[in-house]
């Protein structure tokens, strides 16, 4: 049953909307101030958050932004109530990170209506997906920073969908691509528990959450065990976790392999490479989860390679889930920019295959989670 929280200091307004939301199938809880409500998120992670906008202490408007920018509560559908209903509250709300904003007075059974409207409409409604995708490389300079970076950003342009990019390639990888860094460590902190790691999170334009790479720790154990909690953890937190690894996975292995859903082979199309990959294909689905999928992605594909993708994928020793052209200009500029093609050049060639790919990946998500329902 989805979980609804109402944040209204006026309690004869909270328990009708309760009374309406419980008639349409949510399980309700109340609040009657912003900092209340915020604790109440954090510890209950509802699907929908019902915020008032005029109320003392904290205002809505902040309820709305501190919910947007923490991991635990970001996910949620929030709908926006005020008295003031012209399109500059409306606007501000929106802003504020609401999805939608209605003005006070309103029917509670429209209300309610609107919001089994607008959450069945989400393609990641309900609890987090934690589909986990790990982009797996024969040889550097293939563009894996560049495909999660991108993925990321794609992915969270879906409805209702929360992505989370763990950088776990110390020299430096996706987050460097988005733009966001940190001079703190989640490595460094005393306290190894979700409280602690999610300030460590950075949120960026596109919705996406990233959390930078820590600086190396020495002890390869600790790394596996570390990471294993780390990625647990996101993946209660996300519908899709994306963990940007370096070439030589060494102690990761085992853990980042075993909990991926999905494995992305990135290949570029030489015929080596080709050959290298059908033995690849193997050892990854033997040594990952045994019901992941496993595909394989040809990037950096010149006009003239085309036919010898076409031929592997042919002659079925090599299934080609994607295909991405060669875009130097376009990578280059996304790199000085720090802006991900999809998000500064969307109507590129590169930023078209690349969001084909993020909506094959959403749809079979989407289809393992209602297998599970």
């Amino acid at each position: 049953m989805p979980k609804a929280l109402i944040i209204d200091d006026e309690a004869s307004i909270a328990t009708i909307v309760g009374r309406f939301l419980e008639n349409n199938g949510f399980e309700t809880e109340g609040a009657s101030s912003g900092p209340e409500g915020l604790q109440k998120a954090v510890v209950s992670r509802p699907d929908v958050v019902i915020v008032d906008i005029m109320m003392p202490e904290m205002d809505g408007y902040e309820v709305c932004r501190r919910l947007r920018s923490d991991p635990r509560t970001a996910r949620a559908l929030i709908v926006a109530l005020t008295a003031r209903g012209q399109p500059i509250d409306r606007q501000m709300a929106l802003r504020s990170g609401a999805d939608v904003h209605m003005a006070k007075p309103f029917k509670g059974k429209a209300l309610a209506e609107e919001v089994r409207r607008l959450f069945g409409d989400r393609l990641c409604a309900g609890p987090p997906l934690g589909h986990q995708i790990l982009v797996l490389r024969l040889a550097e300079g293939v563009g894996v920073s560049t495909l999660v970076s991108n993925l990321a950003c794609s992915l969270a342009q879906k409805r209702g969908c929360q992505v989370i990019v763990a950088d776990l390639d110390f020299e430096g990888g996706a987050a460097e691509r988005l733009g966001l860094s940190s001079a703190d460590s989640w490595w460094a902190s005393p306290q190894l528990a979700p409280g602690a790691l999610s300030p460590f999170l950075l949120k960026h334009e596109s919705g996406a959450f990233v959390l930078p790479a820590p600086s190396p720790p020495l002890d390869g154990q600790v790394v596996g065990d570390t990471t294993q909690w780390l990625l647990q953890t996101l993946r209660t937190w996300g519908d899709f976790v994306l963990p940007d690894t370096p070439l030589d996975l060494g102690p990761l292995a085992p853990t980042v392999l075993r909990s991926s859903a999905l494995v992305l082979l990135l290949l570029t199309p030489d015929p080596a490479a080709i050959r290298q990959a059908q033995a690849t294909l193997a050892a990854i689905r033997s040594a990952s989860n045994r019901a992941a999928s496993v595909w394989a992605v040809f990037n950096q594909v010149r006009p003239e390679q085309r036919a010898l993708v076409e031929e592997a994928e042919r002659s079925g020793r090599l299934p080609v889930s994607a295909v991405m052209p060669w875009a130097p200009q376009e990578c280059v500029r996304a790199e000085a920019e720090h802006e991900p093609v999809v998000v500064g050049q969307p109507a590129s060639a590169l930023a078209t295959a690349i969001s084909g790919l993020a909506r094959s990946i959403a749809q079979a998500a989407g289809a393992q989670s209602q297998k599970r329902r």
